[in-house]
């Protein structure tokens, strides 16, 4: 599995934090036609720059695949579960 990178950004697009996150272990998202898609991602919780993940932020999933960083998702985070 290849690993995941988290960029979170703001409402006008603005990356927040000093870089992405780099310990998630999970990343799911579902796209569909007729109406919104769907996600969801795991990371510890003890991670310093898991205070990035915030209500109405904007989460960027990439991973690099065959030597290409490659999107894999993005939405914006309706609810915070630990």
């Amino acid at each position: 599995m290849a690993v995941v990178y988290l960029d979170i950004e703001n409402g006008a697009g603005h990356k927040q934090g000093s870089g992405p996150i780099t310990s998630a272990s999970r990343w799911r998202s579902t796209l569909r036609m007729d109406r919104a898609g769907a996600f969801e991602f795991e990371m510890p919780a003890s991670d310093s720059k898991a205070i990035l993940i915030q209500r109405k932020r904007i989460v960027r999933a990439w991973a690099v695949i065959d030597g290409q960083r490659v999107e894999m998702g993005a939405g914006i985070i309706a609810r915070v579960q630990k």
